[in-house]
């Protein structure tokens, strides 16, 4: 796809045309059998657009390509059969030939006027042609509608026209025309009718369809006309869907007035203040106060229309908030439930039975054994005495009888080394064992329990079921048991004002992470407006920056009002009265403050994105770690005595994010009571409460915002040293900016064009020797260097570019793509900061004041683009054309003295391209008030609507001249296309029969398959008895050398049977690949393929024989392109004339002859790059 050199290119750097071709690449992988192609050329230059073409056409065999194009060239060249919808409604389909036989009505003739005020051109034609239609009269072009009868008339208007060429001619070689009145014509060009016209007619509904019908026309072709038993079952289903998208809508449509409904009520609040502040005499004079009160709107409606952005500025933090202190309130508080003491949490896996465990027991006395037949929770483990000793167990006896006596001592001892030695006879673990004593007299039983430490509760609850195992002895019944649970201390009120305070502390961090997200809607707009250009249209548009930040910051502060107000009602719903007591004016405060100084924070952020995806994602976690993250830090390191002091020191750093300061100030607030906070007071506003948290906002919401401005207002974004040394000496250094300023040129600058072309010379010194009177725009020297990188060098995209744009002037800038078109208009707008060089816009230097060009740059306007029917639609649900037409209105608002139009009518179909012609060409030559610099790949649009035309290759400018200026001097030759009239059925019959009688004794080569399928769906219509023999006959390779030789052209036949590609068209491609495929060609088709080669033949012997040095331009099997030069006596009336007295005996079908074309001078120039 001609991307070699682009390899080690990323995309995004590539050009929009660019793009196109590696999407095309990209489609083609894999060897796909079907394929879409939705405008594949779309923004390519002229030159790429026919390789593109080109590589179409080599892939096609083998696959289905549907292909959409606003390109009538393209569809022409491309399509096979070709279908034109409007309106949702298939309006025609057939191939090339069909649509131009069944709505052509004869000749176009295409004059381009000296003015578009000139009447002399439709003068000479309706004289001459009293019966032409004007189709279309845009700029300085104007087009007619020839009928075929007239043609007799057309020699002696084209003499007309020409000798009024002439006279234009020699009166734009004096330089001084006297006679101011006269307008003459700069050229002219007849043709057949075009596919384009076939689109005009049939889009633009200019045909009178009922009339057609019953003429017995078919507006479809019949292999497209779909069969009588589909339509019912299709229109069925399509008023059933059509039923479904309706009710879709309205529910959608509901849908979206209720979440709209909050964002109404807030613009027409916003509308009522602008119309209140419109009221005062003083506000009303400032321009300044009128712009932030339209951005303001205009934020608004987009606020309106964008639905994530409210959730993620609004719902998002309100929703957060509220559940994490709804979490906080719901969470178990220290008075919770009491815990029963059981041992069914012990072994609950291993037991079976709900849980328990062993118990040992010391079962030595006789009351031990009753108490035992009585225990519940687990199953008795006999005491056994062991050889197991403690280390030094004479220490062990004397601290157990210190313990517990002389009589308990050795037994408590006796039973843990049992316990020790006994640990692995069983999986289950013990948690308590059991001693007793002898029942005393009184009949009171006694006993020690051992208990695990393991488990916090075994003790009680050990001593819990001895204690129901007597009492169900005592009482003899098995159901008697005691119940024990634990219960905490109720809390005191100290405690209770800390577990509050602690709440409090909790619902600071909530709210800091909830009020993170809120600036990351802030930075969406703000990188989205600046990656759609859409910040660059408004500035250009005479916006200035203060106006444009100031109405930012305004709307975000406003719109930061609700969440913060939803926030102090939740404090006061949820009780946090350490917020919203004695401290609600400094919670206030705080919050106001918080929103301006992290509004003007975040807009400094956005300079370092270019999507508004990222900038919404890295923002807040940005404000996410600079705000909680640094607070919770800082609050950790100041309860440790060893950090405090380094605490103290950070936190003047990290005050620089307002994030902390708004985290740190609310916990400050929240913990004042328990004096938690390094070296604080019980004042409210104390230096290390709230004092710093305020000042600190309250100064970097002005800081930063200041610094948003330096930023915006520096030479470059692209800020370096370098860059600020390089601008500062500019600014000591300037002299007067005015039109004569002399320019330094370095050596390289003066040796590097001494190649140039003799109107860019003449240009350049026009330029640099100050005769610009009446200029608007003028480029000096221009040039734009990209810096190179590890695997590519440095890219020259302007390289010294030198013109001047007048009032009035239509200039075109033409070029390849990725010449530098784009590159030079966005240093013009002031997106880029040139290299070397400079322009002057007004007599401003753009080096030194990028702004110059936003200044001077609306319902007319729609109506005026025919958009007022798409006046209440948001932009994005507009098509790409009338997309393009409201850029184009937007561009045009306020009628500015210059605009600078990138290719406006990409993408839109004929009729819609045309209608914008007409509105550019009457804001700009007509009027005669408007300067246009207009970039276009569209070689018609060029020149419809530019008076002087640039072409830029390679970063430099090639030629420049008027359109007709152009031709004369680069295109100095006539362009003839023919085509043929189709074989006659009589002429091929006659040709296989006298073919089939010289080869009637010699066997017929076999047949595969493949010969029986194209026989049965071939080109013969209606295959009879007696001709079904010829049908039948294929011709191998022999056989028509053999009939090359009795036609006796020998030639000719080499050329179909060599294996190198011939140059008459598809056709004679596909025989010669069925002879190599098959072995032979059946011989009909070969007939058909001789008798069309033999047309092209007398047609190209006639054109070499009547114009001499006439050369071939290609073939496509359908039509011969020529170009015939101009000698002496020799003019487009001739060669139409003789053309036409011998079309009936050359079977000529259809031609056209005009002047060489703006795209021939192009391609002549992007070849030779």
């Amino acid at each position: 796809v001609g991307l070699a050199d682009k390899i080690n290119t990323v995309v995004r750097a590539l050009s929009g045309g660019m793009k196109r071709k590696l999407s095309l690449g990209i489609a083609l992988i894999g060897n796909s059998k079907v394929i879409i192609l939705d405008e594949p050329t779309s923004g390519m230059d002229p030159y790429s657009m026919r390789l593109t073409w080109q590589l179409i056409k080599k892939i096609k065999k083998g696959r289905i390509i549907l292909l959409t194009t606003h390109s009538m060239d393209e569809a022409d060249e491309l399509g096979d059969r070709i279908a034109i919808m409007g309106n949702g409604s298939l309006k025609c389909c057939g191939s090339s030939l069909f649509l131009k036989h069944q709505y052509g009505v004869g000749y176009t003739l295409t004059l381009v006027k000296s003015a578009p005020t000139a009447s002399v051109a439709a003068d000479i034609v309706y004289r001459h042609v009293p019966s032409a239609t004007c189709v279309s009269e845009v700029g300085t072009e104007i087009s007619f509608k020839l009928p075929l009868a007239s043609s007799s008339a057309f020699e002696s208007m084209f003499r007309e026209i020409e000798s009024c060429i002439s006279r234009s001619v020699s009166n734009s070689e004096t330089s001084i025309v006297e006679d101011k009145n006269y307008l003459g014509i700069e050229s002219y060009g007849i043709s057949v009718t075009t596919l384009e016209e076939v689109f005009l007619r049939v889009a633009g509904c200019d045909f009178d369809e009922a009339e057609s019908v019953k003429q017995g026309k078919d507006f479809v072709s019949s292999d497209s006309m779909p069969s009588h038993e589909q339509m019912p079952s299709r229109i069925s289903s399509a008023k059933l869907l059509g039923s479904c998208k309706m009710f879709i809508g309205v529910i959608s449509s509901i849908v979206t007035r209720i979440c709209g409904l909050f964002v109404a009520i807030f613009l027409s609040f916003i509308q009522f203040l602008g119309i209140q502040c419109c009221s005062c005499c003083m506000i009303s004079r400032s321009m300044f106060w009128q712009h932030c009160r339209a951005l303001i709107i205009k934020r608004a409606a987009s606020s309106r229309r964008d639905r994530k952005t409210i959730v993620f500025q609004l719902l998002i933090p309100v929703i957060f908030l509220f559940f994490g202190l709804l979490l906080l309130k719901l969470k178990p508080h220290p008075n919770q439930s009491s815990v029963t003491f059981t041992t069914s949490n012990f072994n609950p896996l291993l037991s079976g039975s709900g849980g328990g465990g062993p118990i040992p027991f010391d079962l030595s006395w006789p009351i031990a054994k009753e108490v035992t037949a009585y225990i519940e929770g687990g199953w008795i483990q006999k005491f056994k005495q062991t050889s197991y000793r403690f280390p030094d167990p004479q220490k062990a006896l004397s601290d157990a009888v210190e313990a517990a006596g002389p009589d308990l001592g050795p037994v408590l001892l006796s039973m843990s080394e049992y316990l020790m030695s006994s640990f692995n006879e069983s999986y289950q673990s013990r948690y308590g064992a059991v001693v007793m004593d002898d029942q005393y007299e009184d009949g009171s039983l006694g006993y020690t329990v051992l208990h695990n430490c393991s488990c916090q509760h075994a003790g009680p609850t050990y001593i819990n079921v001895m204690n129901s195992a007597i009492l169900r002895i005592a009482t003899h019944d098995n159901n008697m048991t005691i119940q024990t649970r634990n219960h905490p201390l109720p809390m005191t009120k100290s405690q209770h004002l800390e577990r509050h305070d602690l709440d409090a502390f909790s619902a600071a961090i909530i709210v800091s992470i909830a009020f993170s997200f809120i600036p990351a809607s802030f930075a969406v707009p703000i990188v989205k407006e600046r990656e759609v250009k859409a910040k660059q249209q408004q500035l250009i548009s005479g916006v200035s920056v203060i106006s444009y930040w100031v109405s930012t910051y305004i709307w975000d502060f406003i719109s930061f009002l609700f969440p913060s107000t939803f926030a102090l009602i939740l404090f006061y719903g949820f009780g946090l009265d350490q917020f919203i007591g004695r401290s609600l004016l400094a919670t206030v405060i705080m919050f106001l403050e918080y929103g301006l100084a992290i509004a003007s924070s975040t807009y400094c952020l956005t300079f370092f994105f270019s999507d508004h995806t990222m900038a919404q994602n890295v923002v807040l976690l940005i404000h996410f770690f600079t705000g909680l993250i640094l607070m919770v830090i800082s609050f950790i390191m100041g309860l440790i005595e060893t950090t405090a002091s380094a605490n103290t020191f950070l936190k003047n750093f990290f005050r620089l994010s307002p994030g902390f300061c708004f985290a740190d100030g609310l916990a400050s607030l929240a913990l004042l009571r328990q004096g938690m906070k390094d070296k604080s007071s019980d004042g409210i506003y104390d230096w290390n409460v709230t004092g710093a948290s305020l000042c600190y906002l309250g100064v970097e919401g002005l800081l930063y915002f200041l610094l948003t401005l330096g930023i915006e207002l520096l030479p470059s974004c692209k800020l370096s040293p370098v860059t600020l040394t390089k601008w500062w000496s500019r600014k000591s250094f300037q002299g007067d900016a005015s039109v004569s300023e002399p320019l330094l040129k370095s050596p390289f600058e003066a040796a590097v064009h001494l190649d140039e072309d003799i109107d860019v010379k003449t240009e350049r010194h026009r330029v640099l020797s100050g005769s610009v009177d009446n200029t608007i725009l003028f480029l000096r020297n221009l040039r734009k260097v990209y810096p190179g990188g590890k695997h590519y060098r440095e890219k020259v995209a302007v390289d010294s570019l030198t013109f001047s744009v007048q009032a009035g002037e239509c200039f075109g800038f033409l070029g390849t793509n990725g010449a530098g078109k784009t590159t030079t208009l966005s240093m013009l707008t002031g997106e880029e900061s040139p290299t070397e060089g400079t322009a002057f816009i007004f007599g401003k230097d753009i080096s030194l004041n990028p702004k110059a060009a936003r200044h001077h740059v609306v319902m007319e306007k729609l109506v005026e683009f025919d958009l007022l029917k798409h006046a209440n639609k948001p932009s994005y649900t507009l098509s790409g054309g009338n997309k393009r037409k409201l850029s184009v209105a937007i561009a045009m608002i306020g009628d500015p003295p210059i605009v600078i139009l990138d290719e406006p009518s990409t993408g839109m179909d004929p009729i819609a391209k045309r209608f914008m012609w007409e509105v550019i060409s009457r804001l700009s030559t007509r009027q005669g008030k408007t300067a246009v610099i207009l970039t276009t790949h569209s070689m018609n649009e060029a020149q419809a609507l530019c008076t002087r035309i640039g072409i830029m290759v390679g970063g430099r400018l090639r030629c420049i001249g008027s359109p007709q200026h152009l031709k004369t001097r680069f295109g100095n030759h006539l362009e003839l296309e023919v085509k043929p009239t189709e074989v006659s059925s009589v002429d091929l019959e006659n040709l296989c029969r006298i073919i089939q009688e010289r080869l009637f004794d010699i066997p017929s080569h076999p047949r595969s398959l493949l010969d029986d399928l194209e026989v049965c769906i071939g080109g013969v219509d209606a295959v009879r008895s007696e001709n079904a023999s010829v049908a039948e006959i294929s011709l191998s390779k022999k056989m028509i050398i053999i009939i090359g030789r009795w036609l006796g052209n020998e030639e000719r036949i080499k050329s179909l049977i060599s294996s190198r590609p011939i140059s008459d068209g598809l056709f004679g491609e596909k025989l010669s690949e069925q002879l190599v495929r098959d072995g032979g060609i059946p011989l009909p088709v070969f007939s058909e393929w001789w008798l069309a080669r033999e047309k092209f033949s007398a047609i190209d012997s006639f054109v070499v024989s009547s114009f001499p040095g006439a050369t071939f331009h290609g073939c496509n099997g359908l039509s011969v392109k020529y170009q015939l030069p101009y000698r002496e006596g020799l003019s487009l009336a001739d060669v139409f004339g003789h053309l036409e007295r011998n079309r009936n005996q050359l079977g000529i079908a259809e031609y056209s002859i005009s002047q060489s074309t703006l795209e021939t001078i192009f391609n002549h120039f992007a070849a030779n790059s």
